[in-house]
């Protein structure tokens, strides 16, 4: 089975010193940078399994960072932290295509949780565009008994 990776970006070395603790501790790989600019390029790097980001970063903010992220990488979910959190931030952090907004400080097991429905997230994202792919590749049959796979065998021909 392929490691969970999460990337975890955060002004704040002891932030991500806990959060790379936490997420260790339960099995993930855990890759920690400092600004957007370094998640940006490490997102191209190790295409992680969930992005962790802070709202208030140096140079572009964790909402910026999201909107970047959502048009470059679609597949990889998004989840914001915040110890200044407010209602119109977390609908803006919604509407640009994070998947959860958390504040600090957090409840281990609920962001845990967080994490793992973010995961979920990426399967289904993940299942999407394979079904498109299958979808593209063999118009609209749809099936797996072992006729199917003959006719789509015979398609492939």
């Amino acid at each position: 089975m392929v490691s969970k990776s999460i990337l975890v970006i955060d002004d704040e070395p002891s932030m991500r010193e806990v959060l790379s603790i936490l997420f260790e501790t339960a099995g993930y790989e855990v890759h920690s940078v400092g600004t957007a600019e370094e998640g940006l390029s490490c997102c191209q790097k190790i295409q992680p399994s969930v992005v962790l980001t802070d709202l208030n970063l140096p140079g572009i903010s964790g909402i910026e960072l999201v909107s970047l992220l959502q048009k470059k990488e679609p597949n990889i979910p998004c989840v914001v932290l915040t110890a200044y959190g407010s209602t119109e931030s977390a609908v803006e952090a919604m509407k640009v295509g994070a998947v959860n907004y958390v504040m600090k400080p957090w409840n281990n097991e609920e962001l845990l949780l967080v994490v793992q429905r973010a995961l979920g997230v990426q399967e289904i994202i993940r299942e999407n565009v394979r079904l498109k792919n299958q979808i593209k590749h063999f118009g609209y049959l749809v099936g797996h008994s072992g006729a199917m796979l003959q006719i789509y065998e015979l398609i492939r021909r």
